[in-house]
């Protein structure tokens, strides 16, 4: 084995190693524990700002305990270093911070007390406006220029829905457009009249290929909206998929399915009436999804 060379030199003549099994630091002495009163008054109290000048102070070793002298000599050299007129300050500063910090937390409990106990920028009463459920009767549109399908629905709740009117406007081939529009008009304006209509809810155009038949399903439904806007009714427009999924639960549910689930809520029979049972399925997506905000 390759021995190992470990060179040891001897302290300054007169020097204190000082070097024991380590321990905890004690502090003591009248010195020493003025000392650690400021330290831990630093540490532990608010942070304040002075402009200080900066000294370096050499590392202490000991074993068990600081030396009487060596302390003494250590808080010395710092209020040497620091300057009588430095440690003044220091200590002016530090009684005006806590007086001011012990005058605001009186100030703050007398504002909080002066509140009622209510903390700063709240009120004492706090009013939560929460979206309500619509409630009333819904005029269910599905437009067709010579098959349109209306529906007078009364939603209270969820348990309390009622048909209270079904119609399917059929026309014959032999009406022109305008006639039928027309018709479209007046059948919506009847049932207005019939009826305490809050609002009126009507399907989308769904996407055609054809333009003409564009063209066709729009003139009625601008028939059915242009004559519940001139009777002052908010008017409402809503997807087939968004339909189906509000009333069914599934976006392409059938016309069939639609109905089933219809009849099972408001025990209204629309004997095979898809039209009917379409429209009444427009009024329940609204009654299901509208909210009034207040205001």
């Amino acid at each position: 084995m390759r021995p190992i060379g470990i060179e040891v030199k001897t302290l300054t003549p007169g020097m204190d190693a000082g070097i024991g099994a380590t321990t905890a630091m004690c502090f003591q002495g009248g010195v020493k524990d003025a000392g650690k009163s400021i330290l831990e008054d630093i540490l532990h109290g608010a942070s304040i700002q002075l402009a200080l000048p900066a000294f370096k102070v050499g590392a202490v070793i000991g074993t068990d305990a600081f030396p009487s002298h060596g302390m003494t000599l250590a808080i010395g050299e710092f209020v040497a270093r620091l300057g009588c007129d430095h440690l003044l300050r220091f200590f002016i500063d530090r009684l005006v911070f806590l007086h001011m910090a012990r005058k605001s937390s009186r100030k703050l409990w007398a504002d909080y007390v002066a509140r009622g106990g209510q903390s700063a920028g709240t009120s004492a009463k706090t009013e939560i406006l929460a979206p309500q459920p619509y409630r009333g009767v819904v005029l269910g549109i599905d437009p067709s220029l010579r098959g349109s399908g209306f529906a007078a629905l009364d939603y209270r709740s969820d348990r309390d829905i009622r048909v209270l009117e079904s119609i399917s406007l059929k026309l014959r081939p032999a009406l022109t457009q305008i006639e039928c529009l027309a018709a479209i008009g007046h059948q919506v304006e009847d049932l207005v009249d019939r009826h305490t209509i809050r609002h009126v809810a009507i399907e989308e155009t769904i996407y055609v290929q054809n333009f003409q038949t564009a063209q066709i399903l729009g003139a009625a439904r601008g028939a059915a909206v242009a004559t519940a806007a001139m009777r002052g009714l908010p008017v409402f427009e809503y997807a087939p998929l968004r339909i189906k999924q509000a009333v069914v639960g599934a976006g392409r549910a059938s016309k069939e399915q639609v109905a089933r689930t219809l009849a099972g809520l408001t025990g209204y029979d629309f004997q095979g009436h898809f039209d009917e049972s379409d429209a009444a399925a427009v009024a329940l997506c609204h009654a299901f999804t509208w909210r009034e905000t207040n205001r």
